[in-house]
């Protein structure tokens, strides 16, 4: 049986872009399922202020994105 993973990201998300450099050393015999969204598509529907536009939250993510992005594991999964 082939293990699947369905990926959901949005290409502005620099969120998705680490998940998507950790998908990348997953093992081989694992289907990835890549399926775009538009984030801010679904925040309007929602009438949620994307985090990006809050000036707090949008430093904090840059903080949190930056660290998360040095402190990653270079090594493959197992």
């Amino acid at each position: 049986m082939t293990k699947e993973i369905d990926f959901y990201f949005d290409f502005i998300s620099p969120y998705a872009y680490l998940a998507y450099k950790k998908i990348q050393s997953l093992p081989k015999d694992i289907k990835i399922n890549y399926k775009p969204i538009l984030l801010g598509g679904l925040h309007n529907l929602q009438g949620i202020t994307a985090p990006a536009f809050i000036k707090p939250k949008l430093k904090h993510m840059i903080s949190a994105v930056s660290y998360t992005h040095l402190t990653l594991p270079t090594t493959p999964y197992v």
